[in-house]
């Protein structure tokens, strides 16, 4: 899995911005999300 160079509109759908908004919801949280 390669992270894209650049955040365009579809990357706002894209895992990799998923994966990115369940980490930050972890630091916020300080719940677990399985990766």
């Amino acid at each position: 899995m390669t992270n894209p160079p650049k955040r365009t509109k579809e990357d706002k759908n894209d895992s990799f911005d998923k994966t990115t908004r369940e980490i930050d919801n972890v630091l916020n949280n300080g719940a677990t999300v399985p990766l």
